[in-house]
């Protein structure tokens, strides 16, 4: 998922919060759940999942640039 607010596009990774109850973006004050689903506006969007796999090795790659619905999971 996602650490970029869907609010303006600030980075929760450097000015925000991630924890086991959420995501906080320090910008403006958006919250989301830890889907990603917008508890405290002003975002008014969820935020991106992105596509996962595994290889033989176990090695995991997140890829960036393939947008996935939240449901969607790695199966292993």
């Amino acid at each position: 998922m996602t650490l970029t607010c869907t609010h303006t596009g600030c980075d929760m990774g450097a000015n925000g919060s991630v924890s086991p109850e959420g995501l906080f973006c320090g910008c403006h004050g958006s919250e989301f759940d830890v889907n990603g689903n917008v508890v405290v506006g002003p975002a008014r969007y969820p935020l991106d999942h992105f596509a996962v796999s595994v290889d033989a090795g176990g090695n995991l790659t997140i890829h960036g640039d393939e947008v996935v619905g939240a449901t969607e999971r790695l199966t292993v």
